[in-house]
């Protein structure tokens, strides 16, 4: 999974603009965006911000989640924005599936894992 996504990144380099990892720094340090920044971030998968999420480290990774969180609380987010944050909490809460420490480290963002698993990695009860 890690390796998956250095490969993204490494495939990315050079396309800052549509490299989502320096999208996310660029917005953390400035707190501004544009359309295009937008239009990037709100094309990710949940799945894709679980692969960003379990790759950043330590500082990186708090402001990268709180950039993500933030634009579910803007007054006036667009559609696009406020599902920044949707796939950012969904991602947030496959890691708090994981285990009871991940589930109590998401819980600072107001994710409740609860231990359960998402609908689609529920085992077939037999």
């Amino acid at each position: 999974l890690i390796a998956a996504c250095k490969q993204i990144v490494d495939g990315l380099k050079g396309k800052e603009t549509t490299n989502p990892v320096a999208i996310l720094k660029q917005i953390a340090e400035s707190n501004s965006w544009n359309d295009d920044a937008i239009s990037t971030l709100s094309s990710l998968s949940a799945e894709e911000y679980f692969t960003i999420f379990k790759t950043v480290r330590d500082k990186e990774l708090r402001k990268t989640i709180n950039t993500c969180l933030q634009f579910g609380r803007i007054q006036n987010a667009t559609p696009a924005m406020k599902e920044i944050s949707l796939r950012a909490k969904a991602a947030l809460t496959m890691i708090g599936n994981e285990s009871d420490l991940n589930a109590r480290r998401v819980r600072i963002y107001g994710i409740d894992a609860n231990g359960k698993l998402p609908p689609s990695k529920q085992p077939d009860l037999v």
